[in-house]
């Protein structure tokens, strides 16, 4: 087998585990003699993968760095806040959390340098592959109304009813939300935005081809074959993502499809518009399809009417009094890069009580203050290549709505992982 094969079902793979929380823990803290999630330190299997993936271009890594150091600005950014990152880590309560926070870190760049170097194709297709398995599983979920316990998968058993297990719950009854192998629904419906775009991608792409051939020849067949598996591979990817109940996913993904149809109906690109519409009609039947399955479903989650919902946004409301804007030190340079909910536990509360604030931005000037903020933000700008029209596209749009709403894609592997599949040039 030849190697360039080799990296294509390496990555393959790497993709599919992604959403699998296949872990060895090495070490955990324990807050008032419990389990803190969040300074649980492990080596996940995806980093293995990974790594080896990676090792396919460690020379041209090297060399790189070596001959273009002062040239590469990417580099030079990047370079500037592990630097600020380390730093401020040695200065921290708990060191080793902030340090394996910077690990993380160090693989999304290291992800985000392997899709630089890996075709749009088999990056597109084993995210689609990836998000079929995802759905399946959660719509499994789903219609069992039960999370199986496996820890070979990295997947913790969820019932509806036990308390912390993320429910719909309007009048009497309690839904169950979709998990697929994530910690929680908003990831898994973070991710599955990600799979239907690589869809939407697809979609489009198919349908040129056909145009080229003029929608006809034996070429056709062929065609039509791939376009059927996208298709039922979307089907079964937006349901599954209707069943996390998970609004920002929801959000993100409506926004997303709006702007590729309002985008391709102003540079009157007919297949792309064409493609946009019908994905949206899709989206809407399958809403329905949903709102038959569980009457009222739609009504609790975005009207916010019922006990959980209210509790919900207050706590995402109220998590954003975890920042101390007084304290002008703390401001600057950060509560601590991996703190934010140790830095405001108190003695009487379980670890689980206090969350993370739920918005990426906020918790990001928390954690490494003002300063690594705009390192950050200034490398994100690089990876752009500083191109303001970069920025017009639905990735990076599904990518802000999802990182104003909640927080994993900063203080969870996977979403670092995911961070850097948005940030990845389309």
């Amino acid at each position: 087998m030849k190697m360039s094969k080799f990296y294509k079902i390496l990555f393959f793979l790497l993709i599919l585990i992604l959403p699998f929380q296949t872990r060895w823990i090495f070490f955990d803290h324990l807050l008032n003699q419990q389990v803190w999630e969040y300074g649980r330190l492990s080596l996940y299997l995806s980093m293995l993968f990974l790594f080896l993936l990676s090792s396919f271009y460690f020379k041209d890594f090297v060399s790189k760095f070596k001959k273009n150091f002062w040239k590469n600005k990417k580099l030079v950014s990047f370079l500037l806040l592990l630097i600020y990152l380390l730093f401020i880590s040695i200065f921290s309560p708990l060191p080793d959390v902030s340090f394996y926070l910077i690990s993380f870190l160090l693989g999304a760049a290291l992800f985000w340098q392997v899709l630089q170097r890996t075709e749009k194709k088999l990056i597109y297709t084993s995210l689609i592959f990836s998000g079929v398995v995802q759905s399946v599983l959660a719509i499994l979920q789903t219609l069992q109304q039960t999370v199986f316990a496996n820890k070979f998968l990295g997947i913790a058993e969820h019932l509806p009813e036990t308390l912390g297990t993320s429910v719909v719950e309007f009048g009497l009854d309690r839904i169950l939300r979709a998990y697929g192998s994530f910690p929680h629904p908003n990831i898994l419906g973070g991710f599955l935005v990600l799979s239907v775009l690589a869809g939407i991608w697809w979609w489009i792409f198919i349908y040129h081809q056909a145009k080229e051939v003029s929608w006809r020849g034996p070429k056709m067949k062929f065609l039509l074959l791939k376009l059927l598996l996208v298709l039922v591979s979307l089907l079964l990817i937006i349901f599954a993502l209707l069943l996390t109940f998970s609004r920002s996913a929801i959000l993100a993904l409506v926004l997303a499809l709006v702007f590729i149809l309002i985008k391709a109906w102003r540079q009157k690109q007919r297949l792309k518009f064409q493609v946009a519409a019908k994905a949206i009609i899709l989206f809407l039947i399958l809403v329905w399809q949903v709102s038959i399955l569980f009457p009222g479903v739609w009504t609790a989650r975005f009207l916010g009417t019922e006990r959980l919902e209210q509790k919900s946004i207050n706590e995402r409301i109220s998590s954003v009094s975890q920042i101390d804007w007084r304290n002008y030190s703390e401001l600057f340079f950060g509560q601590g890069l991996g703190l934010n909910t140790y830095r405001y536990l108190n003695s009487e509360q379980a670890p689980y009580e206090v969350q993370p604030i739920h918005n990426f931005f906020l918790l990001v000037l928390a954690e490494i203050g003002v300063l690594g903020f705009l390192l950050l933000f200034n490398l994100a700008w690089q990876l752009l290549d500083r191109n303001y029209l970069n920025l017009f596209n639905p990735w990076i749009l599904a990518l802000l709505v999802l990182a104003f709403f909640d927080h994993y894609l900063w203080t969870s592997w996977s979403g670092w992982l995911m961070l850097s599949l948005f940030l990845t040039k389309k």
